[in-house]
């Protein structure tokens, strides 16, 4: 039957998100059987196995029964409280048989401690719940696989760098779906970091003036490779001192000395790779390192880049 409209049909895996949860897991032709507990017949369908996983998961975290029993619809709340406390009575029953069976034959032996393996199982428990069992039919065969969806929300992004214009970013998840293979395969190898993506230029700012295109990766900065923002100020510091000829106060005019020319390498979403030479500004353009921490946006100026 079909769910909300949509008709029954089997839904083949057509392309995979570069760097994503199914990576390697999930091969680009596999027919989707489950997911989870339920099988597959329309995008409905992942939608209701993705909700259940959230589910098994909160109750994981929360120290709940991963496994729910299920109630049957004919059954009323209390044909269900009468089966709870006869439920109860009998364990009951059956621990003080066994302590007193325990009494008789051991008097002295302790109860072993099982704190640790407690937590060991609650821990595994944990982990097992955060992987999710797909069933494909690739090859003419069944194959079970499993996979750890990411949770990506709508405020993933922690920090943000202004440096001579350019708007500096992790990058994000979204922008990979657009990368050619060439592309993908740099990115790739700067894991676990994602790279550093030019999200904007500043109109009239020293980028600006070298023609930098926006939505290009940053890969290297005066020949040092930089995978994240905390290497670009390391980078960019270390070339704007590395000149003694090169300006440290920031000025623009008068002293006879001239800025400092700083090389850049990037790459497009198509894995074709640009040179540019720029000079920072400090005065119009200083650089400034925005962080977010608990849901507030601060800024700070790092004057020494």
């Amino acid at each position: 039957s079909s769910r909300l409209g949509q008709i029954p049909r089997a839904l083949r895996v057509h392309r995979l998100r570069p760097l994503g949860a199914s990576e390697g897991v999930l091969h680009s032709g596999d027919i989707l059987l489950k997911v989870g507990n339920t099988f597959i017949t329309c995008s409905m369908d992942i939608e209701y196995a993705l909700d259940a996983w959230l589910e098994r998961l909160k109750r994981c975290s929360d120290g709940e029964e991963r496994s729910s029993t299920k109630r049957p619809f004919a059954e009323t709340e209390a044909q269900a409280k009468g089966k709870a406390k006869a439920k109860a009575k009998a364990k009951a029953r059956g621990k003080a048989k066994a302590r007193s069976k325990s009494k008789a034959h051991a008097p002295n032996k302790r109860p072993a401690a099982s704190t640790g393996g407690e937590q060991a199982g609650e821990a595994s428990n944990a982990e097992e719940a955060g992987r999710l069992s797909i069933t494909v039919f690739r090859n003419g065969a069944e194959h079970e696989v499993h996979v750890t969806p990411n949770i990506l929300g709508s405020d993933e992004e922690q920090r943000i760098l202004l440096w001579a214009g350019l708007v500096l970013r992790d990058a994000p998840s979204c922008l990979l779906d657009r990368c050619s293979g060439a592309a993908t395969a740099v990115l790739a190898k700067m894991r676990p970091a994602r790279g550093v993506l030019i999200q904007h230029v500043l109109g009239g700012s020293p980028a600006d003036t070298r023609e930098i295109p926006r939505l290009t990766f940053l890969l290297e900065v005066n020949g040092a490779p930089v995978k994240d923002l905390g290497e670009v100020l390391e980078a960019v510091s270390a070339a704007t001192h590395s000149t003694p000829s090169a300006k440290t106060d920031g000025s623009c005019g008068g002293s006879g000395r001239q800025r400092q020319f700083i090389r850049l390498r990037l790459m497009d979403t198509h894995g074709g790779e640009h040179v540019r030479a720029l000079q920072p500004d400090l005065v119009f353009f200083p650089t400034f390192d925005l962080t977010r921490e608990s849901g507030r946006w601060e800024c700070h100026r790092r004057d020494h880049c």
